[in-house]
């Protein structure tokens, strides 16, 4: 079960479809920029490898802004690492390992109404917590592997599966902070097998958004499981993505999946959705389905990303992307709102 898991992990990071990039070009022509899309500013990357501090990412899996700091998950390293915003090195913490503190492929991460860190611990099926000096303070067992972990106000725990194998199975799980169940919502309609889906929640409003990594959908519910939106998103290179993904379904080849959302963020009841294919993009969605602003970027190599985290400032926004290729770091990018 192990090495399935490991496997299926190894596809969700690699991220392009089979030959994908060598079709970049023809892409980028084929798919131009909007008129109206905004070009983001560069501003910084971090972290900038230094074995003197063993502060660099091997395979960097999920990023969270919490508070005024960054705080991402290594999954092949299984350490916890802390960066300010501007990408100075704070600290990091865990080790391989199933021992208390020790972490095994470790997912995702954020922090509940008592500023504890929640780690997923996702090899040794478990929840751990953490202070943000990195000590280990507790922990909990699961019963499955997870895609993504998410925190609400009261400190209660959102799962989404791995992999969902049925169109009956749930697509989020909610746990109390000891780990209890407390319910279950949300079904998918697009087959069995290849339905991946992550997490954000927008804890000011008590929402919750679902995103499915190879279809052009995201669902929000209430942190009650209340379905609030069932979202398709309408953009051409989305949409062909789906057409090409459909078809490795049904021949059961899943070498050839494309991404149809590498990372998406929900904050302010808005949908902020990325695309790493053939350039940088993200697009601005409300919840009637309308792309309200799309932000642009040409990265001049194959470039592939796991996660995406949105600080709103007073007149911009600051993009944080995580990168997998062709590094792992986060690259900050500005943008007029």
């Amino acid at each position: 079960m192990k090495i399935k898991t490991i496997i299926i992990a190894m596809i969700l990071v690699t991220g392009l479809g089979w030959g994908e990039e060598d079709n970049r070009e023809e892409y980028l022509k084929k798919y131009p920029v909007a008129k109206n899309a905004v070009k983001l500013k560069h501003l910084y990357s971090f972290p900038n490898d230094n074995d003197e501090q063993d502060v660099y990412l091997k395979r960097a899996r999920k990023l969270k802004i919490i508070g005024d700091t960054v705080v991402i998950t290594d999954s092949y390293r299984n350490k916890i690492f802390m960066f300010t915003l501007k990408g100075e090195f704070i600290r990091s913490f865990g080790s391989r390992g199933k021992g208390p503190g020790e972490l095994l492929n470790v997912i995702s991460v954020d922090q509940d109404n008592l500023g504890r860190l929640v780690v997923q611990d996702d090899a040794n099926r478990r929840i751990q917590y953490f202070d943000m000096e990195g000590r280990y303070l507790d922990s909990f067992k699961v019963f499955s592997t997870s895609q993504d972990l998410a925190v609400d106000k009261k400190g209660n725990i959102y799962l989404t599966p791995l992999q969902i194998y049925s169109d009956k199975k749930t697509i989020i799980q909610v746990l109390n902070p000891f780990g209890i169940s407390l319910r279950e919502f949300g079904t998918h309609k697009f087959g069995k097998d290849k339905s991946f889906t992550f997490l954000s929640l927008d804890k000011e409003h008590d929402q919750i958004a679902v995103a499915w990594i190879y279809f052009p959908k995201v669902k929000v519910f209430s942190t009650n499981g209340d379905l609030l939106a069932d979202i398709h998103i309408k953009h051409k290179l989305i949409e062909e993505n789906q057409q090409k993904n459909q078809k490795a379904q049904f021949k059961n080849r899943r070498i050839d999946l494309h991404k149809a959302i590498n990372a998406f963020a929900y904050q302010n009841k808005q949908l902020f959705l990325l695309k790493t294919f053939p350039r940088i993009l993200i697009l601005k969605m409300n919840l009637k389905a309308e792309i309200e602003n799309e932000y642009w970027y040409d990265f001049k190599a194959a470039f592939n990303a796991m996660d995406l985290a949105v600080l709103e400032k007073q007149n911009e926004y600051l993009f944080f992307i995580l990168q997998i290729l062709p590094e792992n770091q986060v690259i900050v990018f500005s943008a007029p709102k």
